[in-house]
């Protein structure tokens, strides 16, 4: 991990980044927001944007890469080889995922 993805400056600005696109996206869908629009929302200027984010489509892929992270991380590791699952009492941590995917 790089000091820059351990600074809580660096967090907290990709936290507000990230969550202001998902707001824009929920509520004007993602093909009408601009930079600028992210920015404004997230209270930053479009310097500081551009600085951690290429464009909303790097915004975006790093959104999708840091929850599948947290979802692998959240799951633990993979069953053993070869060992079955009863689909009637399915692992708790697969209950918990589908549940946020119906959610």
């Amino acid at each position: 991990m790089t000091h820059e993805q351990t600074d809580p400056r660096v967090r907290r600005t990709h936290k507000l980044l990230q969550e202001a696109l998902v707001e824009l996206a929920d509520e004007r869908g993602f093909d009408t927001i601009t930079v600028g629009d992210i920015a404004k929302r997230a209270e930053v200027n479009r310097a500081t944007f551009y600085r951690h984010y290429q464009d909303k489509y790097d915004l975006l892929d790093q959104i999708f890469k840091e929850t599948i992270n947290q979802f692998a991380s959240d799951l633990g590791p993979p069953s053993e080889v070869g060992r079955s699952i009863d689909p009637q009492n399915p692992p708790e941590r697969w209950v918990r995922l589908l549940a946020l995917c119906r959610a």
